[in-house]
């Protein structure tokens, strides 16, 4: 297995920056929600406070980065761990993108196929299709069914 070096600093400053921008707009959107009473919370109360950790998180990511010696390098896996690394990334991009239209049940249905599938070298078809029906029916029932969370139904609605 080859590994490929690469500046820690840049890739700090680069994850902060992706972060902080992504923060703001998440927060700008949130701050549109309404904020509702004392006795009875609104929508934006929880996007707000992920949305603040966000940017918290990110700005304290790119107070490290300046702290960080120019010549400190990041291992990257290079090959079939590389190839793995990219398709988790591209699963939770497709899951994020078709949660809309899809809605929760079929999209993270698909995520979990796919995630199985990446990081398990040996389960049958079965296993995979098991699996994530029991994944995506546990999430599923626990916030949708217990705890009253809206999730996107898409084109299956129940």
């Amino acid at each position: 297995m080859s590994i490929k070096q690469l500046s820690k600093r840049s890739i700090y400053f680069s994850i902060g920056a992706i972060g902080l921008s992504i923060s703001i707009i998440y927060l700008m959107l949130a701050f549109q929600l309404p904020f509702g009473q004392l006795d009875e919370p609104g929508a934006a109360i929880f996007p707000v406070a992920v949305g603040s950790i966000i940017f918290l998180a990110s700005f304290a990511i790119l107070i490290e980065a300046k702290n960080i010696k120019k010549e400190a390098c990041i291992e990257m896996p290079d090959g079939r761990n590389r190839n793995r690394v990219l398709n988790v990334t591209f699963s939770i991009l497709f899951f994020l993108v078709a949660l809309p239209w899809l809605g929760y049940l079929a999209s993270s249905f698909i995520f979990f196929v796919a995630i199985i599938k990446i990081l398990s070298n040996d389960s049958t078809k079965t296993q995979v299709i098991g699996y994530s029906l029991v994944m995506s029916c546990t999430i599923y029932c626990i916030f949708v069914l217990l705890l009253k969370v809206q999730m996107p139904s898409g084109i299956i609605e129940f």
